[in-house]
């Protein structure tokens, strides 16, 4: 439970500082912030807004500290990397990808590749065909229909790997 909130507005950017009950599972967990809504607008006497250049000082459980930023997508604070690093926290099923800006964000992997949040990948049954470079360098369609071998082919090095479905 959020116990304290506050906004120092005279700096930017914006320093948020939070003290809560929960933990890092509990803050991180989309929705978080709703569910603490009625408590904060009576700590800041009102209707909570946040701004884009929030930075957030969190005091979590059990007597940790750490900057977070807001995502108003998620309803949750994501960590902030330490300088050079990724943030220890990612959502459920999503990677690391490099953005136009080259900064790793969290990203859902799309398209004809699926995983879990075991780091299991899979192509979903109603994908198709997908296309396999042969030994020649042409693409070929491969449907991907029962059990699916692929061979792989790296110039005039053969290289071996077996995709079953």
């Amino acid at each position: 439970m959020i116990t304290s909130i506050k906004r120092e507005f005279n700096l930017f950017p914006n320093i948020v500082g939070i003290v809560t009950t929960d933990d890092l599972t509990v803050i991180t967990t989309a929705g978080y912030f709703s569910t603490q809504l009625a408590t904060v607008e009576l700590l800041n006497n009102g209707v909570w807004q946040w701004e884009i250049e929030d930075i957030v000082l969190i005091y979590y459980a059990t007597n940790l500290i750490g900057w977070f930023t807001y995502d108003a997508t998620t309803d949750a604070f994501v960590s902030v990397a330490a300088n050079g690093g990724l943030s220890n926290t990612l959502p459920s099923g999503d990677i690391f990808v490099g953005n136009a800006s080259n900064v790793a964000t969290p990203t859902a992997v799309t398209g004809i590749l699926a995983i879990t949040n075991a780091g299991v990948t899979s192509i979903p049954a109603a994908s198709g065909d997908i296309l396999v470079g042969n030994a020649g360098g042409d693409a070929v369609p491969v449907a991907m229909t029962g059990s699916v071998a692929i061979r792989c082919y790296h110039h005039s090095i053969n290289i071996s790997s077996y995709i079953s479905r």
